[in-house]
């Protein structure tokens, strides 16, 4: 648009604008609405309006409500730009805040908190805080709603302190009107902090209005009430009793908050609490029937909180309440299997884990992982049982080869449990399972982790250890061939002359100078240690798996004294130089040319292995 039809539309909107003035009635109808509108269009496009600005503010004294709201929008887009007139569009906004009309005050107060303000906030704070003082004790609930929700929507804004609003808030706690008394408590509970209290006048005022109020409010009472301390049991007994009813109420929201309430008082008295959970129970598990997923997880979570808190209230649910539907989403369907696994009992662990190996054959990963884990807990709670888990487990194995390596790192849980020879004998039956976890870094590390601790028992360890130590390298699998030589190395002190080559091979390959730094460095201390302090190295192998090795299997070698961190400087280089290259032939274990250590007799030193020795 040119300036000459700017020009031309200002002129005719000042004539409009006075023609309004001059009235002595306050004016409406079209003529005035187009004029407002085209005053609108003329100030989102960012034209200077600074000529009509004097002419707008009047006119906005003379209209009906709805339009001065958009005269006052109008001059809120040009105030940005223009303090003075900001300072003029305030002082009208003041004189409508004290307007006869209810519905005009509360509007020209919320436009006034709403505005953005080119004044400086520490003095534009004053202007607010004046109005707001008032709106709150004004006689229209509607003005004090208002600006209840005001003040709290400018409260961060402008960083006003609601302290100096606490006398007029403490009393708009017993107004009345439930909106405003239910704002007001909403902004003392941001009021209150951790370390102050509600006093017990206060709080037996909420009490007592509690039951007489709607459900939004009664959950904002709630929030404020916990905010008071109870002094002394019989005190709480008699409050409990009192709320009692919000425990059956319709409304979810109330029922927790009740909830919420008496058990943050109840933890101050460890005498009742017990029976305070107990109490709370019920009102849990109706929820859980009702249906609506959220809920249901949320009581879960507070049932298993509950649970885990004092265990021996487990025994009083019914575990056939946890079951999972076909409709329950998979979100909950984890959570029932967990509660299923923390409050499983002796004569109810057969059912339980028979459900739980329904839902790791049918139901999705994510949830058979759940009931995977679930069954490994039971065998943690109830040993007993955990050959009968080990072997649900085999089973899902055979059904779900996708779980295959998930379950290779959670059998050790079960094992844990099991006699050695007893747990040898079943985890065999899991070795047709290996090619399967050939991808799974995680899962090999954990099988070769129970390898290292079942070694004595199991004949075929040699061999299974020879192919890992076929297809691993330290430069691809890291992590792998660090565990490999821990369990190798665990092997080799239950079954020293099958596994010293395996053990041999590993050491001179994990010191090759293209090896990762922390293949290398592994390598280098253990063996060191063995030379100077093979005792040490059997403990901490021993501590590693959690087994102790037999006086069968020990190779006691009386520990070197070394006089200073320098000798040990000196023995590895003389060891890798000694070695040979990697040899040629196709076969990485070739029994002529790997160097061993020989830990079979009181001289630590280096040998070459004899060409008729054999390697397993």
């Amino acid at each position: 648009m040119t300036s000459p039809e700017i020009n031309r539309d200002l002129t005719e909107l000042s004539i409009q604008l006075n023609s309004v003035i001059n009235n002595d009635n306050s004016v409406k109808g079209p003529t005035l609405k187009r004029n407002i509108f085209r005053l609108l269009e003329l100030a989102t496009k960012g034209y200077d309006l600074s000529s009509l600005l004097k002419d707008i503010i009047m006119v906005a004294a003379k209209c009906e409500w709805v339009d001065r709201k958009l005269i006052y929008y109008i001059l809120s887009l040009q105030a940005t730009s223009n303090p003075e007139i900001f300072l003029l569009l305030i002082n009208s906004l003041r004189k409508d805040c004290t307007h006869t009309i209810g519905t005009i005050r509360a509007q020209s107060l919320k436009i006034l908190c709403t505005f953005p303000s080119t004044l400086d906030p520490d003095s534009y704070k004053s202007y607010l805080t004046d109005a707001l003082k008032t709106a709150l004790a004004d006689s229209n609930p509607y003005v004090r709603k208002t600006a209840v929700t005001l003040l709290q929507t400018i409260r961060r804004k402008y960083s006003i302190s609601l302290v100096e609003f606490n006398p007029i808030l403490g009393k708009l706690v017993a107004d009345p009107n439930q909106e405003v008394s239910a704002g007001a408590v909403a902004l003392l509970c941001g009021v209150v902090g951790i370390d102050s209290s509600l006093s017990s006048r206060d709080f037996f005022k909420l009490l007592k209005k509690i039951e007489h109020i709607d459900s939004w409010n009664r959950c904002q009472y709630l929030r404020l009430m916990n905010n008071f301390s109870i002094s002394t049991e019989n005190e709480f007994l008699k409050i409990m009793t009192r709320l009692e009813h919000n425990l059956h109420h319709s409304h979810q929201g109330v029922v927790f908050g009740t909830m919420e309430f008496l058990i943050n008082q109840a933890k101050r008295f460890p005498s009742i609490l017990p029976d305070t959970l107990n109490v709370l129970k019920k009102p849990l598990l109706n929820a859980l029937a009702l249906g609506d997923q959220e809920l249901m997880f949320l009581s879960l979570t507070h049932l298993r909180a509950i649970v885990t808190a004092y265990p021996t209230l487990a025994y009083t649910l019914r575990y056939r309440d946890f079951y999972c539907r076909d409709q329950d989403s998979s979100f909950l369907k984890q959570e029932k299997i967990n509660m299923l696994a923390d409050i499983v009992a002796e004569e109810s662990a057969l059912e339980i884990l028979e459900e739980l190996y329904l839902y790791a054959v049918n139901a999705s990963t994510t949830v058979a992982h759940s009931s995977i884990l679930a069954i490994s807990q039971i065998s943690v709670k109830i040993p007993k049982m955990s050959t009968l888990c080990l072997r649900k487990i085999h089973e899902i194995c055979t059904l779900r080869k996708e779980l295959i390596p998930f379950i290779f790192t959670v059998i050790s849980i079960c094992l844990g449990n099991v006699p050695s020879k007893n747990g040898s004998s079943i985890l065999t039956q899991f070795f047709i399972f290996l090619n399967d976890i050939a991808d799974s870094n995680e899962a090999v590390i954990s099988f070769l982790r129970i390898l290292g601790k079942y070694a004595a028992h199991i004949s075929e360890v040699p061999y299974i250890l020879e192919e890992f130590i076929r297809v691993t390298q330290p430069t691809t699998a890291t992590d792998v061939y660090i565990e490999l030589l821990h369990s190798t190395l665990a092997a080799f002190f239950q079954k020293p002359s099958e596994c010293r080559d395996l053990l041999g091979f590993l050491m001179k390959r994990g010191s090759e100078p293209d090896v990762p730094q922390p293949v290398l460095e592994r390598t280098q201390i253990l063996y060191l240690l063995l030379k100077l302090d093979r005792p040490l190295v059997q403990r901490l192998i021993e501590d590693y798996y959690d087994i102790h090795f037999t006086s069968e299997s020990l190779i006691n070698i009386p520990k070197r004294n070394v006089q200073d961190f320098n000798s040990l400087k000196i023995i590895l280089p003389s060891w890798v130089e000694k070695m040979p290259t990697e040899p040629s032939t196709s076969h990485p274990l070739d029994k002529g040319k790997s160097v061993l250590i020989d830990l079979t007799n009181n001289d630590t030193t280096l040998i070459e292995p004899h060409p008729d020795d054999s390697v397993h």
